[in-house]
């Protein structure tokens, strides 16, 4: 089941089971209290996990090194005319 992360500084930081909410930002604790949180996922061809702080909650993804040989999708480009 894919994990989702909310970032949302008025709601208070909670774990859930397909849910995570987190502060917008970090605090001046998650140096130190980065935590690994379920497992390993994968998005547009990288594999990623999520570390979340033990202390305040701020989560973000932690991706793993692209292995030799492993395809990765690059995000198409749009080209954009200015007027």
């Amino acid at each position: 089941m894919p994990l989702t992360v909310i970032y949302d500084d008025a709601k208070r930081a909670v774990a859930e089971r397909a849910a995570l909410v987190s502060p917008t930002r970090p605090g001046p604790c998650c140096g130190s209290r980065m935590e690994r949180v379920g497992g390993i996922h994968e998005d547009r061809g990288r594999r990623f996990y999520y570390r979340r702080c033990a202390r305040c909650g701020f989560t973000v993804r932690h991706f793993l090194p692209v292995e030799e040989g492993q395809q990765v999708e690059r995000p198409r480009r749009r080209r954009v005319a200015f007027r």
